[in-house]
């Protein structure tokens, strides 16, 4: 029984496995580098890491460099490398406006660019350098979007609405309420406390003998409620349709 415990299993592991470290390192330098990749022969670093557990954490992973070189030597398999995932994605994965232009394949901003799943990542982590709450994207012909209101982010049919900035549901719910976002003319152009003749460069004189109490001057809130008039009627013909 003694002896049955002290018995060794034997290793069935390859004999490439039971090599140590040192000597697989040593191997591992024998082959093409990452960022100097032309075609698909270059890439037995990948095909090495994909092997097993032991050779995943033995070869380093790819950098973003070597990643955009990839995306060159493997143009016709149209895959792009995403700067915060570390990954080579298939343009399925990324806005349109992500593949065109200077973060397109030969754009001179094209490291600057990322995938839709890092691009609207809601947690603290993905806050920095990546979509704010509002954004709108088309991801292979499906609507996101990063509603502002609710901070969540819809998809398809979630997604579309009137209201700049919102889902549907939220604007719906800002429709009822009667205070439509996408009601540009709400918003006061002149935000300066001058008078206007002040902010357009000239100057009224007052000619009258009498003494000017201001009710000879334009009021400017007359003036925005019958806009407001006019905007809530197009906005109650809207919902009646």
């Amino acid at each position: 029984m003694s002896s049955l415990l002290l018995t060794t299993p034997p290793n069935t592991s390859p004999p490439l496995l039971r090599l140590p470290s040192e000597l697989h390192l040593a191997i591992i330098s024998f082959l093409p580098d990452l960022k100097d990749a032309k075609g698909e022969h270059d890439l037995a670093l990948l095909q090495l890491r994909r092997t097993n557990r032991y050779f995943r954490n033995l070869v380093p992973p790819p950098t973003h460099n070597d990643l955009l070189s990839l995306e060159l030597a493997l143009c016709k398999y149209s895959v792009y490398a995403c700067k915060f995932c570390l990954r080579l994605q298939p343009k399925t994965k990324f806005a349109y406006a992500m593949l065109k232009g200077k973060t397109g394949v030969n754009g001179k901003a094209r490291d600057r660019r990322f995938c839709a799943e890092c691009g609207f990542d809601t947690t603290e982590v993905g806050q920095s350098q990546r979509y704010c709450p509002g954004t709108k994207a088309c991801v292979n012909g499906v609507n996101w979007i990063w509603c502002k209101r609710c901070k969540i982010v819809k998809k398809g049919e979630e997604a579309t609405s009137v209201c700049v900035g919102l889902c549907k549901e939220c604007c719906r719910c800002s429709l009822e309420y009667g205070s439509p976002l996408h009601l540009r003319a709400l918003t006061p152009l002149r935000t300066s406390s001058r008078p206007p003749e002040a902010s357009s460069g000239r100057i009224r004189l007052n000619t009258s003998d009498e003494d000017s109490d201001g009710d000879d001057k334009i009021d400017e809130y007359d003036f925005w409620e019958e806009q407001f008039q006019l905007v809530q009627q197009e906005d109650d013909d809207w919902r009646a349709l």
